[in-house]
């Protein structure tokens, strides 16, 4: 019997689960078994927490990476750049307002910058800076110790500057850069210290290179002029010092200043400075360097507009003791705020006061063709004498005209049996209906081009295809990505013009609209205020690239006006 009561315990469950089932029972809602167990409810409550904990683990680091700094900066704990907290404060101490925006510093993009704080509208002011924490004439000679005996009455410096200061005098702010130099020099003493440390250590510019590195841009002009420019900061440098540290040994005393200092002076002021209302009551109308607190850190994007200045009042500050600054467009929150540097400024320009070059903007790209001073001597008076191909590959018209003009004389001479000096005496000229008309000379101007261009591309170190390689696989090193887009950029134009002739020498020669390429109307070489015939050379130092023509062999004659 306790054989069969055993037997039943242990088989009570399989015996129940094989009882034959009612029709009501059947039509219950069979629930899986043990799906509310305690065992099930409690692994259930592990899985949860760990995919809590893993999507805290894999996105906290991400929004923190993506937004801490922003956060930080909300909660009122700083930018995590205590320069960029200590110009700030310095700002708002003094009456500023800073709204929208604040001061970030990137080392992977070379410096500082502002980025928006929450969403601005396009022309919504971010900053407005008092003129008082301006760097400029007014508040020097009410805060720094250079003004009276150095910056106004030292002979040297009103012989070397001229009166009064700033654009309206000699065109360089020097009495500006003497004084960041000198300030600079006084740490924290001068009450500018919180805006100086917010300047970069070393200013990126080409002036800095060795002669090795101008030869990396491979572009004699370009080199020339930097070196010009170098020169021309030494040439300041030799005639102020040390005249000023001997004559006024009271305010230098303790200082050292060099010419690399000075340097890194003029380049901040060169690179950094606004042009501002002098608020001269002599002279209503003349404009002054101003050096701006916290709007100098905006960076440059070439397709925005400038929306900065003191001629407008914002926030209830008077516009005649503020500096303000407004959206070029809608910024998000994050996004980096740029304004325009100016968009009527070349590419070499930007290279040499600048020491980059826009990336995405070819309107200030050019390159430059210049005849020898024989063959100029020969070219009429108010003509272009020197022609100019700007991204779309196209060589100024009337330069090319003067070349063909010349040509078609050349032969006039030749068929009269007479030199140079007697086709003058007979006054052998060519219409202007004569130079369009002859196809040959046309022809014989365009292949002479086209074998100078040839030639210099050969001659060249390197391609083009090679220097946009090396773009690509380059681990970001700023003077290498600043040489190497110089030669691609002049290269690209290069290749542009090459592809240009050999259309229209198998085209009408003789017509504008014989070249391969649509004008490109904005570039900087079509804006006639700039550039025109009686100014052709207005541009000849800032060609990324220039190609001197001396075709004795096409070009024998004198365009006689």
């Amino acid at each position: 019997g306790g054989s069969e009561v055993g037997a039943a315990k242990r088989g009570t469950r399989k015996a129940t689960e094989s009882k034959p089932e009612t029709a009501a029972a059947s039509c219950r809602p069979r629930m899986p078994p043990g799906l509310l167990s305690a065992r099930r409810i409690e692994r259930s409550i592990v899985y949860a927490e760990l995919g809590y904990y893993l999507f805290f683990l894999l996105t906290v680091p991400m929004l923190l990476w993506r937004y801490g700094d922003t956060l930080r900066y909300d909660m009122g704990m700083g930018s995590g750049d205590p320069v960029c907290d200590e110009l700030t404060k310095w700002i708002l101490d003094g009456g500023g307002m800073i709204d929208g925006s604040r001061c970030i510093f990137t080392p992977e993009g070379g410096g500082r910058g502002i980025i928006a704080t929450t969403r601005l509208s396009h022309r919504q002011t971010y900053s407005v800076v008092p003129l008082d924490l301006c760097m400029w004439e007014k508040t020097l000679k009410d805060r720094s110790a250079i003004a009276e005996p150095v910056l106004i009455n030292d002979p040297v410096v009103q012989n070397f500057a001229g009166h009064p200061w700033g654009p309206n005098s000699t065109g360089d702010p020097w009495r500006l850069i003497l004084a960041v130099d000198y300030e600079r020099q006084l740490g924290e003493k001068s009450y500018w210290s919180a805006f100086f440390k917010s300047m970069p250590e070393k200013p990126t510019s080409p002036l800095w290179w060795s002669d090795a590195q101008f030869d990396e841009i491979q572009s004699p002009r370009l080199a020339f002029e930097t070196i010009k420019l170098r020169d021309s900061i030494k040439d300041a440098y030799d005639v102020l010092f040390p005249h000023l540290t001997e004559a006024h040994p009271e305010v230098y005393a303790g200082m050292n200043i060099t010419l690399e200092s000075f340097t890194w002076a003029t380049l901040q002021v060169w690179g950094r400075a606004f042009d501002a209302d002098a608020q001269d009551p002599e002279d209503k109308n003349r404009r002054t360097w101003m050096l701006v607190p916290f709007i100098d850190l905006v960076n440059h994007q070439s397709y925005v507009g400038s929306y900065y200045g003191d001629e407008e009042a914002t926030y209830g500050v008077n516009d005649e003791n503020a500096f303000s600054c407004w959206a070029t467009e809608c910024f998000t929150a994050g996004a980096e705020i740029f304004q325009s540097y100016g968009s009527h400024k070349s590419s070499s320009h930007y290279f040499l006061y600048y020491g980059f070059i826009p990336t995405g903007f070819e309107q200030s790209d050019f390159v430059s063709f210049k005849v020898t001073p024989e063959v100029e001597a020969r070219f009429a008076p108010n003509s272009w004498k020197m022609g100019y191909a700007g991204a779309d590959g196209r060589i100024t018209e009337g330069f090319l005209h003067q070349l063909v003009r010349a040509v078609v004389i050349q032969r006039k001479h030749t068929a009269a049996g007479l030199t140079l000096e007697e086709g003058k005496e007979k006054a052998l000229v060519a219409s202007t209906a004569e130079v369009v008309a002859d196809a040959t000379a046309w022809r014989a101007v365009l292949g002479y081009l086209l074998e100078q261009i040839d030639g210099t591309l050969a001659a060249l170190p390197t391609t083009l295809e090679q220097d946009e390689k090396a773009m690509d696989e380059l681990d970001f090193e700023y003077d290498r990505w600043v040489q190497l887009t110089v030669r691609v950029r002049y290269k690209r134009i290069l290749h542009t013009i090459r592809s240009n002739l050999i259309f229209r020498l198998a085209s009408d020669v003789n017509t504008e609209s014989s070249w391969e390429y649509e004008e490109q109307s904005w570039s900087i070489v079509y804006q006639v205020d700039t550039v025109n015939m009686r100014r052709s050379k207005a541009l000849e130092a800032e060609s990324l690239y220039e190609i001197e023509l001396n075709p004795d062999v096409v070009l024998l004659a004198t365009p006689i006006a």
